[in-house]
């Protein structure tokens, strides 16, 4: 692996391996977070405007330039970063260098795209709130956070989202889109000569730094909570779930320790006791959100409204017993979490995600050791976060019903 800091401040990461491919991502330092109450959603709506068009090429030729070289490209905003990936047979890199910076660069804000998005992205917001799966998790963080920007859905509000202004865009950009606050990495078959064609291409971003650090949550909640909203569907949703901490603090570690124990897919504790013994759910869950400067882990399940109390107790019950643990299960969640990454990072487009995010959480080299992380995790550990974290609860319910 190697880090390079280029002349206009950006960060560039290299992971070189054996594959027919390379990935660039350039990642950007703003999210949902940095934003203000008058511009709720502007960092997803700039992601899409990017699409739109710049001064060379139109959205068409944005997406032909690599699809018709069998290419993926895409992108997605979080809480704290938007991000833009490509990936690519090495042989057509030098075309995903080419239009990534252009998206970068020369993006045209036009009008006409603007208000064709601005449509896009209210359906959007409308779809989102009629789908329970997506709707349950802004109504338990709306309840979850207070005085802290992870409260507001990432896609916006619709009263926002109708009066953002061509300028309020365009200041927006030209704020954040700079050298010290980007971070593109490469992943695949790389050479010198790509490294140099990256670092030409992206030397042209604007050199300015900004203060930007990311924001912390600074406070724990010292009381449960409970939001409801009743809605007339078949079947009702329950998230239960507390603060925790950010990626790059010790205990996160363990937390990953804990969502792998009660929410594998299939072998985890939520799925055997709850959905196949007790048979009171077919979706249920454990995620931990391991965010920069904030996080939060909660256990999801959706039931008829008739069986939720009774899930809902033996949901309680498990995060409990979570610190009850053999050596034998904890050496297999080990396992499984040793896997699901290592496997997971042998696609070229996950890995430079990956090492962006490590970066933006303290230092790239963090990658390398997160298996060893995992492998210290002892039940002590585990027993610890549990009474330390596990406790004051946000319960947000979706419940079937007229």
């Amino acid at each position: 692996m190697q880090k390079i800091i280029l002349d206009n401040g950006i960060t560039l990461i290299i992971n070189s391996t054996d594959s027919v491919s390379i990935a660039i991502q350039a990642t950007i330092k703003v999210g949902s977070n940095h934003e203000t109450d008058k511009t709720r959603g502007i960092s997803h709506f700039i992601e899409h405007l990017l699409f739109e068009g710049t001064k060379n090429r139109t959205g068409h030729e944005i997406a032909s330039a690599i699809e018709g070289v069998g290419g993926d490209i895409g992108a997605f905003t979080s809480n704290t970063r938007t991000a833009y990936h490509i990936k690519v047979l090495k042989k057509h890199f030098p075309i995903a260098v080419d239009v990534l910076g252009d998206m970068l660069m020369h993006p045209l804000f036009d009008k006409k795209a603007i208000e064709k998005e601005r449509k896009i992205i209210l359906s959007e917001i409308s779809m989102r709130k009629d789908e329970p799966r997506s709707h349950q998790w802004e109504l338990f963080q709306k309840g979850l956070f207070k005085n802290f920007p992870a409260q507001h859905p990432i896609i916006g509000y619709e009263q926002i989202i109708k009066k953002l202004s061509q300028k309020e865009f365009k200041d927006h950009y030209t704020k954040y889109y700079v050298g010290s606050n980007i971070i593109i990495t490469l992943s695949g078959k790389v050479d010198s000569k790509d490294i140099a064609l990256v670092s030409r291409e992206f030397s042209k971003i604007l050199s300015k730094s900004i203060e930007n650090k990311p924001l912390e949550l600074g406070y724990m909640n010292s009381k449960s909570k409970t939001v409801k909203e009743k809605r007339d569907i078949q079947h009702s949703y329950l998230v239960y779930g507390c603060q925790s901490v950010p990626r790059g603090h010790e205990d996160s570690y363990v937390f990953d320790v804990i969502e792998a124990i009660l929410g594998r897919p299939l072998s985890g504790r939520l799925f055997r006791y709850i959905r196949q013994e007790k048979g009171l759910c077919y979706d249920i869950g454990a995620h931990y959100e391991d965010e920069i400067g904030y996080g939060f882990f909660a256990v999801y399940l959706s039931t008829t409204k008739n069986k939720l109390k009774e899930a809902e107790k033996l949901l309680q019950e498990q995060i409990n017993k979570v610190d009850s643990i053999s050596n034998e299960e904890l050496k297999e969640v080990k396992q499984f979490l040793e896997g699901d990454y290592l496997l997971s990072m042998e696609d070229n487009e996950k890995r430079v995600d990956d090492l962006a995010f490590w970066e933006y959480a303290g230092s790239v080299l963090l990658s390398q050791k997160y298996v060893g992380e995992i492998k210290k995790v002892t039940i002590k550990d585990i027993f610890r976060v549990k009474k330390k974290y596990l406790k004051n609860f946000t319960k947000a319910i979706i419940e079937q019903g007229k």
